[in-house]
């Protein structure tokens, strides 16, 4: 008896410690394929996801939906949330790594400028969102042919303990 609550206390604390989103987006052209892992258990399980759809097949969708009835309270804690998590460091950005290629075989002051934008946008976006991140972005220009491909990976952490603290003050609030 002992032994299985001693189990069932390691197995919580495994679950709790820390779970890690290994992921990876490429946008090649006009098609975006995603993929992410979720590890749990220091990586004894591996739950993947995988995505892959055109960009303008995308857009199009989400002009075609319906308006549905907005949850304003959800969202507002999502994003609640994912603010104190980066706060409090519930939520780490542990590597970041960009590589890309853009390209317009017409112009080459274009393709210039157009992979100098990318790539300070990107350095800009992960120092402002995870000032800690270990990132890498290199986007280069292509002069021979119209193209445009960048490859992002990395490793997101969260912490469960910290975000259900964060849902225990919110809750404590009278707020969710």
């Amino acid at each position: 008896m002992v032994l299985l609550f001693f189990a069932a206390a390691v197995f919580l604390i495994c679950l709790l410690w820390k779970i890690k989103v290994l992921f990876y987006a490429q946008v090649q052209d006009d098609f975006l394929r995603m993929h992410a892992e979720l590890r749990l258990l220091f990586g004894v399980i591996r739950i993947p996801m995988d995505a892959e759809t055109g960009i303008c097949e995308m857009i199009g969708r989400r002009n075609k939906r319906k308006k549905k009835k907005k949850r304003p309270e959800r969202k507002r804690f999502l994003r609640l949330l994912l603010s104190k998590g980066r706060e409090n460091g519930a939520l780490r950005l542990s590597s970041f790594t960009c590589r890309g290629l853009i390209g317009n075989a017409d112009d080459a002051f274009l393709s210039v400028m157009g992979a100098g934008s990318v790539q300070v946008l990107f350095d800009m976006l992960i120092s402002v969102l995870f000032p800690g991140c270990r990132s890498s972005v290199n986007i280069v220009p292509s002069f021979e042919r119209n193209s445009i491909w960048i490859y992002m990976e990395g490793i997101l952490e969260i912490l469960p303990t910290q975000i259900m603290n964060a849902m225990i003050q919110r809750k404590g609030e009278g707020t969710i």
